[in-house]
């Protein structure tokens, strides 16, 4: 089936639904206010009827008590006899204006007829028995119905006692009204129409008036049970009363009556008429009651069907115009499933159909390109796999090799959970004599503890480390299989912090003979530092006791150089002059050595204070500024006044003098030396040339004193090699560092380092 024929049958479908819904609901609420209307209008109507019923017999009653007041007035003589002639005359000229009455009849005390306007029985005696008592009481009018013995049939009467002009009884007047006159009057008195009087007539509605105890004195189709029968619906009518309802409707029961609108009303009697307590009974076929609600259900049927049909017909129209733009989508999506993704829907709408249309042909373009990218993809997915499954290879190689070095290791590696060993290297085996087996099989591992208590102390101990991801590192004692007790090396972290139940990994190493090799070399180098102190010491008395002969030599020579006026020859000259020269190098080594000696066996202790660094520069300076004169190279002091370091003053200048005078012997005519603070530094002094500059292997070996002779200067300037070692030493004495930055051609600087450690220098 087509979608369109689809749309259009659920469309229709829903329509009619709701149609039906809508006018259903009208429908019942229409007929039930229809059918409440209806039964409200009856009501009512009956209502009036009876209320108009009274209002006719009071009418007839007015006549007729002025007819009886005549007859008192004027028709009796004087002994207060009833004139029988004036009376049948005054009978018969009331009936000729009156054709509503049956007959007229007056009876004296005696119950004998005296007149009769039909004439009948004149003369005799009657029983009157019917309403006698209520004349014979004082009741002056008596109505009601009666059988009429003369009639033969029953009618209604109007009974009142004449009296005289003292007021005594002297006779009966009674008026006979046919039941007939009662059709006419609830006829007329109900504005029936036309069609509801003939359903009277043909005893379709039934009109039934009923007494106190629900006898029939009036029915408009049951002549035969007036005054024998009791009026149908009685017993419900009566309950209806004992409620309050003097007036109301309801349907009786189909099976009694074949649905019937039974509407009731209670006389109440009109002007001086008081009524004898009738109820008036009116019974309706509902079938014809509610015909006006069945033509109007008949009527919403006939729109609903006719409505249905027109909506059809637009509802296949839409559902065209919905589905033709659909079937075309329909058509792309078909080509678009055999592979030709350059299908373009063209439909010109603007409404939701054309927005679809519109993302449909963009999703075909991205369709197209997303083509493109998958294919790429998938090249670059099938490359990543290539290479994905070389690093499986090569994961699988690097596991084996992983595995062949955890158990050809060194070192033992054990992986315990709870203390307890799962996995094991060889290693482990050889360090603490246990089988891979023993191990494993064992609850714990505090065998291979000295004691119980070690294995229990160093498990609280590193409990709170590893927990937090830390690698405990440490040496202790354990315990082998035989006995034997072992140093070893044990670190140890946890596979994962956050769940300790993965267990921790050990490396143990066994360092028992390291730990023996380490104390033979401990004892070793005691041995060797106490011939190192008699060796300096040894030294500081030889070079002492050399120093003063050599002082001695140097000064007499250069005595005698410095007084020479011409008698010596200038070979001598020469001579003597290298042996000053050599003697004041000799002199100066030796007081290295000495200064060496005294601050390795601690003679020379640094006297820090708070000093003022730019006066130890001025005095270095003093000392070698002859030197740079001499050699043409310019000396620069950058170091402010007042700044302060917490150091030994002499000290400083000696290194500082040490410093530019290496500076010097490596620079040419030309070249600068500067004694400087660095920025952000304050705490250290740097001696920076532009000389030749060092290479990276004279760097470094340039603080060991090596005992080799010194690099010559730019100018074949000769030194001890003594200088920068005892710089250095002097530095680290102090608490600081010397260290140098250097480039072959472009010069040197070297950097004392002074710590702060005395917290008065920032403030001076």
């Amino acid at each position: 089936m087509k979608f369109s024929i689809k749309l259009a049958l659920f469309f229709s479908s829903l329509f009619l639904v709701v149609t039906i819904i809508v006018i259903l609901s009208l429908t019942i609420f229409s007929h039930d206010i229809l059918r409440e209307e209806i039964a409200n209008n009856l009501e009512e109507q009956s209502f009036h009827t009876m209320d108009k019923i009274d209002r006719a017999l009071s009418y007839r009653l007015t006549h007729l008590l002025h007819l009886r007041d005549i007859i008192q007035e004027n028709t009796l003589d004087s002994e207060n006899k009833i004139n029988s002639d004036e009376i049948a005359r005054r009978f018969a000229n009331f009936m000729r204006k009156n054709k509503d009455f049956l007959s007229l009849s007056l009876y004296d005390m005696n119950r004998v007829r005296i007149v009769d306007t039909l004439e009948e029985d004149i003369g005799k005696q009657h029983g009157l028995n019917e309403y006698w008592p209520d004349i014979i009481s004082g009741k002056g009018v008596v109505f009601d119905m009666y059988y009429s013995e003369s009639l033969k049939r029953p009618v209604f009467h109007f009974a009142f006692l004449i009296k005289d002009l003292s007021g005594h009884p002297v006779g009966v007047f009674v008026v006979r009204i046919p039941p007939e006159d009662i059709d006419d009057i609830i006829l007329q008195a109900g504005g029936m129409h036309p069609n509801e009087r003939a359903m009277v007539h043909s005893g379709q509605v039934k009109v039934d008036i009923a007494q106190n105890d629900g006898l029939l004195v009036y029915s408009s189709y049951n002549r035969l049970g007036i005054l024998k029968d009791m009026a149908p619906q009685w017993e419900r009518i009566k309950e209806e009363f004992k409620r309050g309802n003097l007036w109301d409707s309801y349907e009786s029961d189909p099976a009694d009556s074949g649905g019937e609108l039974v509407v009731f009303a209670h006389e109440r009697g009109y002007n001086g008429f008081t009524g004898n307590g009738w109820t008036l009974i009116v019974r309706i076929p509902s079938n014809f009651v509610y015909a006006p609600a069945s033509v109007l259900t008949k009527k919403l049927l006939f729109i609903l069907f006719a409505t249905g049909c027109i909506c059809l017909v637009g509802v296949f129209l839409f559902s065209r115009t919905v589905s033709r733009p659909i079937e075309k989508l329909d058509l792309a999506v078909a080509q678009i499933s055999n592979g030709n993704f350059d299908t373009v829907v063209e439909i010109a709408s603007k409404d939701e159909i054309g927005h679809l249309a519109n993302n449909f042909n963009q999703m075909t373009r991205q369709l197209v390109h997303s083509t493109y990218l998958i294919k790429e993809y998938t090249a670059n997915l099938e490359n990543e796999i290539a290479i994905r499954e070389l690093a499986e290879k090569r994961l699988k190689e690097l596991l084996a090799e992983m595995d062949t070095i955890l158990q050809t290791a060194e070192v033992g590696i054990a992986h315990l959970v709870n203390r307890r060993a799962v996995w094991v290297n060889p290693q482990i085996e050889r360090i603490y004599g246990y089988s891979r087996e023993e191990l494993l099989r064992e609850e714990n591992i505090s065998m291979i503890y000295p004691s119980v208590g070690d294995y229990e102390t160093f498990g609280r101990e590193i409990a709170s480390l590893i927990a937090t991801g830390g690698v405990y590192h440490g040496e202790m004692k354990m315990k082998r299989k035989d006995g034997t007790l072992i140093w070893c090396k044990i670190m140890g972290k946890a596979v994962d912090h956050t769940d300790i139940s993965k267990g921790v990994i050990w490396v143990t190493e066994d360092i028992t003979e390291r730990r023996r090799a380490v104390h033979e070399l401990r004892i070793a180098k005691d041995r060797a530092e106490e011939a190192t102190q008699l060796k300096d010491k040894f030294v500081s008395l030889v070079a002492h006791d050399l120093k003063s002969p050599l002082a001695s030599v140097y000064s007499l020579l250069k005595l005698v150089l410095d007084h020479d006026k011409g008698a010596l020859p200038d070979y001598a000259k020469q001579s003597i002059s290298r042996a000053v020269q050599s003697s004041g190098q000799m002199i100066q080594l030796i007081e290295n050595l000495l200064d060496l000696g005294m601050l390795r066996v601690g003679k020379i202790k640094p006297a820090c204070e708070v000093t003022d660094v730019w006066l130890c520069v001025i005095e270095a300076i003093s000392d070698v500024e002859h030197h740079f004169s001499k050699k043409g190279v310019r000396l620069v002091n950058m170091v402010p006044e007042h700044s302060f370091q917490f150091t030994d003053p002499k000290l400083l200048a000696r290194v500082i003098q040490n410093l530019l005078s290496n500076a010097v012997k490596f620079c040419k005519p030309g070249d600068t030396a500067t004694v400087f603070i660095p920025e952000g530094r304050p705490s250290t002094i740097g001696v920076k040339d532009t000389g030749v500059g060092m290479r990276a292997d004279v760097i470094a070996n340039l603080f060991e004193y090596t005992g080799s002779v010194s690099t010559h200067g730019t100018n074949g300037e000769k030194g001890t090699g003594m200088g920068l070692p005892i710089s250095y030493e002097i530095v680290r004495a102090m608490g600081g560092n010397l260290h140098v930055e250097s480039q072959e051609g472009k010069g040197s600087v070297f950097y004392i380092d002074m710590h702060l450690q005395n917290p008065g220098v920032a403030s001076a």
